[in-house]
């Protein structure tokens, strides 16, 4: 559980620098920095991936199911991931003139996606009360409602992003198109770090029912 905890505080920890990343995109600085960050983490969230898995090979008997779990950690590797991949995009092609409404727009889906995987991230740190409660209805109730509160974060990005991608597109006869793609990828690669935050706090609703 320790473990697991400490995984998705990996998440919540990139999902920030993605934040601060994209902050330093528009105002036209070095990513490197960032990228550094992003890096050492995803090592260190492989590390963890490693530790759990040669536990779980020693137990005869855990709490939850083991493919579930796995596919937990498999969630919130991707975000650490896809984040990741986030970053090396953004190096690869710098955007001009980028009208001030979408960088806004843009900051505020990054921000609501940061705000899931914190709350996601939350949602695996109550596990443990969970079990230590030896299963309380009580426990089981507040692990329900925050894992819907990763889900309606997880709506809210996506209306942010479909209105962002619109008017993302409304731009093709006026951009370059080649940067109109690039910057709908880049919402739609943040958008599935939301859901993938989803995906995570919902893995755990089936553990622990």
């Amino acid at each position: 559980m320790q473990l697991i905890s400490k995984h998705s505080e990996i998440c919540k920890r990139v999902a920030s620098e993605m934040v601060r990343a994209m902050e330093t995109y528009f105002q036209g600085g070095d990513l490197s920095p960032h990228e550094k960050v992003v890096d050492k983490l995803e090592d260190d969230s492989d590390d963890i991936k490693r530790e759990i898995k040669e536990i779980y090979m020693k137990l005869k008997w855990s709490f939850f199911d083991r493919f579930e779990t796995r596919k937990l950690i498999s969630d919130q590797e991707r975000i650490v991931d896809l984040v990741d991949d986030v970053l090396k995009l953004l190096m690869m092609n710098k955007v001009e003139d980028i009208p001030e409404d979408v960088k806004k727009m843009m900051m505020e889906l990054a921000r609501e996606t940061e705000k899931a995987v914190e709350e996601m991230a939350d949602v695996v740190e109550n596990l443990s009360k969970v079990v230590e409660s030896g299963f309380a209805p009580s426990e089981l109730k507040a692990e329900n409602e925050m894992t819907r509160e990763v889900e309606r974060e997880e709506t809210k990005t996506d209306e942010i992003g479909k209105e962002l991608g619109k008017r993302i597109f409304s731009l093709k006869n006026s951009m370059n198109p080649v940067d109109v793609m690039f910057l709908g990828r880049i919402v739609m690669m943040i958008m599935e770090v939301a859901d993938l935050a989803e995906n995570a706090a919902e893995r755990i609703r089936m553990l622990i029912t």
